[in-house]
């Protein structure tokens, strides 16, 4: 291999990350920017807790990827160390009977695994308690839409405890929107603060992006036309797309040893090109996808690895194995 040739390859060890967490969804960010209005919003909410009194149940709501979850668990943290003041948090997309509600709740405020589904939901529900005595309890439900049945039951349940236990919960819903059908006592019950959290504008998400960029990536990595095909990417989707983009993008530069991120690198819609795949055709053989995928990208076989490992992460996509070939096929189940 030429000398010249062998200096544009990424030497073994070398990386265009300076720190890949920015880029995973369960990064926090120091500085949540463009949402002061809405964090003074839940200082307001939770103030009373902090004086031992029961903290103000809450509706979050707004599209996706506005930052309803990064504001709970900002919050969150930030109440950590707070003497007599629980804090739990949820997501209804993985977590969707009651029983597995309360066996999440169980095992945040004691550090322990929940017993075993042949616990009664009463003693489950009993040990909580015993737990939080005399404390304040603020339980989020992130993606509330996503909770299967017994959504009135389980807010019921919570916010009329104080009736027979000296406890003080509150609940903070997270939903796309501020329309939650409830019935009347459910609803009077729960009488939430709403929280708007709206979309952000194209200056906001360019800001955010470049942040991430810089926090993620070493200096000079990502040319212009690169960050703009990203930019208009996450303009036609969302935020999390777009950072996940970033992720990608330079993933995809390194596999090929670029010591940059160039307009090829950047392939927003590979993820919809397998879906629409399988849309026609699932199941289907692994190496069969690939060629299909292949054709349609133009990308190698480890980007097309990367991309069906993200999605089966993700629950996208159902994965069998029938002795050494691979079937794959999308999950409609909603499971995601």
């Amino acid at each position: 291999m030429p000398h010249s040739k062998f200096l544009n390859l990424l030497m073994d060890g070398e990386t265009l990350f300076k720190n890949e967490e920015v880029f995973d969804p369960s990064y926090l960010p120091e500085e949540f920017i463009f949402r002061n209005s809405q964090m003074k919003a839940l200082a307001m909410c939770i103030k009373p807790a902090m004086r031992s009194s029961r903290a103000l149940n809450t509706l979050l709501y707004g599209s996706s990827a506005t930052g309803k979850t990064t504001a709970i668990k900002t919050v969150f943290n930030e109440l950590e160390n707070t003497e007599n003041v629980e804090c739990c948090y949820v997501n209804c997309r993985v977590t969707k009977t009651m029983y597995s509600l309360f066996a999440k709740i169980y095992e945040n405020v004691t550090g322990r695994q929940a017993p075993e589904t042949g616990t009664s939901f009463s003693t489950l529900y009993e040990k909580i308690l015993k737990k939080i005595k005399n404390k304040v309890l603020i339980i989020a439900f992130d993606d509330f839409d996503f909770l299967e049945r017994n959504k009135e039951k389980v807010l019921s349940t919570l916010l009329r405890t104080h009736e027979m236990y000296p406890v003080k919960i509150s609940v903070w819903l997270v939903s796309k929107n501020n329309n939650i059908l409830f019935d009347t006592s459910v609803r009077s019950m729960f009488s939430p603060e709403e929280i708007h959290f709206p979309d952000y504008t194209k200056e906001e998400i360019k800001s955010i992006l470049k942040n991430r960029i810089k926090l993620g990536l070493y200096p000079n990595c990502m040319e212009n036309g690169s960050f703009e095909k990203i930019l208009n990417f996450t303009m036609e989707n969302d935020l999390r797309r777009g950072i996940e983009l970033i992720k990608k993008s330079a993933l995809n530069a390194e596999t090929e040893g670029a010591r940059s991120i160039r307009e090829e690198h950047v392939h927003g819609d590979v993820e919809k090109t397998i879906e629409d795949i399988l849309k026609k055709e699932s199941p289907i053989e692994s190496s069969l996808l690939f060629e299909k995928f292949r054709t349609a990208t133009k990308q190698s076989y480890s980007q097309y690895c990367r991309n069906i490992l993200n999605m089966n992460v993700n629950g996208k996509l159902i994965i069998e194995n029938q002795g050494r070939t691979r079937i794959i096929s999308l999950n409609t189940s909603g499971n995601i």
